[in-house]
């Protein structure tokens, strides 16, 4: 049995409605601000969804129904994204994947972390839907296609961190294999392109 993660991205709408619509797709709503260098560059309207299965055929079963319930409610789908494990070696051989890891951190609010983008292919961002008070949760984020960099980019994110005595919480680190990402180019304001 193997971890999948759904993602449904949309272009903006009525928060409370799609907060609803969610709902109805027993999905979490995530508002996400995309950031370079402190500035927010987009914000993506989107819903989690985690399945525990076997068939993979599922997964994308559900991941349709999920995007033609948002069309039915007048929503433009803009993407779906499926993420898995990392050691789902159901596709290991893919060639069509990359792999992503989100490090949640918890800073004051307004910390500028903008000097961990500098020369780093880390990503910040933050779900709006989560905060604890007087805090952000933020998340920094990176992707790439080459399994060895990725490890090495996480490795060298936790010295930085460690260094500014940022803390981390090594269980909520999320390490994913991404297998189907139908519009890549969407996150371009906020990472560089992948090769």
């Amino acid at each position: 049995m193997y971890n999948y993660e759904i993602h449904v991205t949309v272009e903006s709408c009525n928060i409370d409605h799609f907060k609803r619509y969610c709902g109805d797709a027993n999905a979490k709503p995530l508002l996400i601000d995309l950031q370079r260098t402190g500035i927010i560059v987009d914000k993506h309207l989107m819903c989690s969804k985690r399945i525990s299965t076997d068939d993979y055929g599922y997964v994308v079963y559900e991941a349709l129904k999920i995007s033609n319930f948002f069309i039915s409610k007048n929503l433009n789908v803009l993407r779906i994204k499926i993420e898995t494990e990392i050691n789902n070696l159901i596709f290991i051989y893919h060639s069509n994947f990359y792999y992503e890891c989100h490090v949640p951190v918890i800073v004051k609010d307004n910390f500028d972390m903008s000097f961990l983008q500098k020369n780093s292919d880390w990503h910040l961002s933050k779900n709006v839907f989560k905060k604890i008070e007087n805090y952000d949760i933020m998340f920094l984020t990176t992707r790439n296609v080459n399994y060895n960099q990725f490890e090495k980019s996480i490795e060298e994110l936790k010295l930085k961190l460690e260094s500014f005595k940022i803390l981390i919480n090594e269980d909520k680190i999320e390490k994913e294999c991404v297998i189907l990402d139908t519009n890549l180019s969407l996150d371009n304001k906020w990472v560089k392109n992948l090769s």
